[in-house]
């Protein structure tokens, strides 16, 4: 699987990715104190893990899966506990008001036609939240529609095993799979034309979008299902899923690192002061 990308904010010491303004912290507490930076850090780390502690990092990803009344929704949910993601199955028509405090969402497949219908319980409520998403089968299908593409029923429906093939590498869901794979399929309807901003990830020779996903990197659309067995590559694409939803949580750790940064500075501030005081 790849790494993400370490964002702008962010900087590297010694292999672990750290919020800029930690580093900017650092940097002070090292200038004010006359310390080494392994000591400083040291230190530092120090107020950090306590922060950690208290906040329950261990806590882990929250992604659940929205029953469309798909055949084998229970599979998707089974691969997520697997994975050790705290998951549930969900009916689609729950309010946006009783969603758990979630990471990620998977929208399950369907019946025929359910895909198309521009109705599926409260999913276009769900596809307004602000984490990554992914659609399978009648999922990627109102997906798709939602975003302004278009859905059909198949000219070819297909069902059973499939050689898919990926288009650039495939993208984020796709990450260290093989260009050629064999996927299963249960469809009558299809995508047949992606919304604005989002781009084909994988075809076959009767399906042209069998994935596709955002260029934001956060919605996803499969049109085959990866929670069956059959798929060659279906437990590396929760994998991946999965790990496009942990790095969707670094600006959460922004959020928790603030107070860190502020007790830092204080401490900086008081010493300042102290030292100050003793030439007085």
């Amino acid at each position: 699987m790849t790494n993400p990308e370490i964002p702008d904010s962010f900087a590297s010491i010694d292999g672990t990715m750290i919020p800029q303004s930690f580093v900017d912290a650092l940097n002070m507490f090292k200038a004010v104190n006359s310390l080494p930076e392994k000591e400083a850090l040291k230190e530092l780390q120090l107020i950090l893990n306590k922060e950690r502690e208290s906040m329950g990092e261990d806590t882990p990803l929250v992604i659940d899966v929205v029953d469309n009344g798909g055949q084998w929704t229970h599979r998707e949910w089974r691969m997520l506990k697997y994975l050790k993601v705290d998951t549930q199955i969900i009916p689609n028509d729950t309010p946006v008001s009783q969603l758990r405090a979630l990471d990620g969402l998977i929208l399950s497949g369907g019946a025929a036609r359910i895909g198309l219908s521009g109705v599926l319980g409260n999913c276009a409520e769900f596809l307004e939240l602000d984490i990554p998403i992914l659609g399978i089968c009648a999922g990627h299908q109102f997906m798709a529609r939602f975003y302004g593409g278009g859905a059909r029923e198949s000219p070819i429906p297909e069902f059973g095993a499939m050689d898919i093939e990926l288009h650039d590498g495939g993208g984020k869901i796709f990450a260290g799979t093989s260009q050629k794979q064999t996927v299963w399929e249960s469809h009558n309807d299809e995508v047949h034309i992606v919304p604005d901003g989002f781009f084909v990830t994988a075809s076959s020779p009767s399906c042209s979008i069998q994935g596709m996903e955002n260029i934001a990197g956060d919605r996803f659309g499969l049109q085959f299902h990866p929670e069956v067995n059959d798929s060659e590559f279906g437990k590396e694409m929760f994998e991946n899923f999965v790990e496009v939803c942990i790095v969707s949580c670094v600006p959460a750790v922004t959020t928790f690192i603030i107070p860190i940064v502020l007790e830092v500075f204080f401490t900086i501030f008081k010493r300042v002061l102290l030292n100050c005081s003793r030439h007085i």
